[in-house]
């Protein structure tokens, strides 16, 4: 087990490059878009059911790491964006966030207990 401030480092350490980080799908992501069963030609529609609440991340099992602070514990994963430089152009980047991670990103409370 490790510490609150080991998961901060891990968190600032994976994220180092990402700006403006926080959580939910968005309509102008290609894997929310994906995920969530629409396509470029309809993200109006995804923009419209976020808006009035239709369409919500309730997280899915995955074994895979989390994207944000490396937790290699299986669990519900949810989408979460930021901006990277990429060729001196920001690009939306899409990441797979743990539970952990949501609540961090969301409301900035760090977690009692914490598995890498």
């Amino acid at each position: 087990m490790t510490t609150a401030s080991e998961f901060v480092e891990a968190v600032e350490t994976k994220t180092s490059d990402i700006t403006g980080l926080s959580v939910g799908p968005t309509h102008i992501c290609g894997a929310c878009l994906n995920s969530h069963g629409f396509d470029a030609t309809t993200a109006d529609d995804m923009r419209e059911g976020l808006e009035n609440g239709d369409i919500c991340d309730e997280g899915g099992f995955s074994s895979s790491s989390c994207e944000c602070c490396g937790s290699r514990l299986g669990g519900n994963r949810y989408a979460a964006h930021g901006w990277i430089e990429i060729d001196g152009k920001a690009e939306l980047c899409h990441l797979d966030v743990c539970t952990d991670c949501l609540i961090f990103i969301a409301n900035g409370e760090e977690p009692e207990n914490w598995e890498r």
